[in-house]
């Protein structure tokens, strides 16, 4: 079922999120090399990020990408 795995996946993240918040990664960006503070307001808004917006939307076009090709 597409909802249950997206809930799955969305609670992989949190805890993912709970990790980070633990080793003080929590609240900046993923990609490796960048490490930039990911706002207090995309946080808030989505508190799973792992991305700033700027690697968030290169993640996503390669997700896109993916599925079309």
């Amino acid at each position: 079922h597409i909802l249950r795995g997206n809930s799955k996946e969305y609670k992989n993240d949190l805890e993912a999120a709970l990790e980070r918040l633990d080793d003080g990664t929590y609240g900046f960006c993923l990609r490796p090399g960048c490490g930039k503070v990911i706002p207090f307001k995309r946080l808030k808004a989505i508190p799973q990020a792992k991305y700033c917006l700027k690697h968030q939307v290169e993640v996503n076009r390669v997700k896109d990408t993916v599925r079309v090709g």
